[in-house]
């Protein structure tokens, strides 16, 4: 475990609502599967072009399935919410829906929370950045 993963685990922690946050951070991604994210390699050049947060759902699904495969509870919710990794019925909105059920085991959700936080708080911040004001 990284130090910031030490860091979010224990901004969740404590947290007891789980399923609220959960439901926040579905209404953030629904807003993100609307927007387009910039493209860019650090430089101040400014973006390369933009693409959309929906192009890293499978990623960031194999992802939580590959680091939550060990863990039994981790792995029940990905794939009642989910599905198995070759056959998948659900994306990050149906896991996000099924994590805001108050009967889903609390530190499976909360320990699957912080790694969905991280990817979709950066691409809200990105397309903030991104979006001039009006």
């Amino acid at each position: 475990m990284t130090k910031l993963d030490a860091l979010f685990d224990q901004q969740a922690a404590r947290d007891p609502n789980v399923a609220a946050e959960a439901a926040m951070l579905l209404a953030t991604w629904r807003r993100l599967e609307t927007s387009h994210l910039p493209i860019s390699f650090g430089c101040s050049c400014g973006t390369l072009g933009h693409v959309r947060a929906q192009d890293f759902e499978e990623d960031v699904l194999g992802y939580l399935i590959d680091k939550h495969s060990q863990t039994e509870a981790e792995t029940a919710l990905l794939q009642r919410y989910v599905g198995p990794e070759n056959n998948r019925h659900g994306g990050i909105t149906n896991l996000l829906q099924g994590l805001t059920d108050v009967r889903s085991p609390a530190e499976a959700s909360r320990r699957l929370l912080a790694d969905l936080r991280r990817s979709i708080l950066s691409w809200s911040n990105a397309t903030l950045v991104a979006t001039p004001p009006t």
